[in-house]
């Protein structure tokens, strides 16, 4: 079953750090990740960028420009863009086990 994992976050690129690494190091990978952003700066953008780079799954960076707190408008937006019959919905500072995509398919 194709699984998209889509993270929110804004402005805190070094949890989306520690996010990313948990998701790269999983027993079963997503085949997608959406990192569904609202409104973060170039920091947050340079730790989605090394993600991408260094990932095994396509990474899609969906970004709405800052003007308040729209975290529900950028994750929806996210999931219409994404193409897995499986969502998986975290937050960016929810830092994941490596068996956390595995754990979700099992259930």
């Amino acid at each position: 079953m194709k699984t998209s994992l889509i993270i929110t976050t804004y402005n805190n690129p070094l949890a989306l750090e520690k996010v990313t690494d948990g998701i790269r190091n999983q027993t079963r990978p997503p085949d997608e990740v959406l990192i569904a952003d609202d409104g973060s700066g170039e920091n947050t953008t340079a730790v989605i960028s090394r993600f991408s780079s260094a990932a095994s799954m396509p990474v899609v960076h969906v970004w709405q420009e800052n003007r308040g707190f729209r975290a529900a408008k950028i994750r929806n937006e996210a999931i219409k863009r994404s193409t897995g019959e499986y969502l998986i919905l975290l937050d960016g500072d929810c830092i994941v086990n490596r068996h956390f995509v595995a754990d979700h398919l099992r259930l």
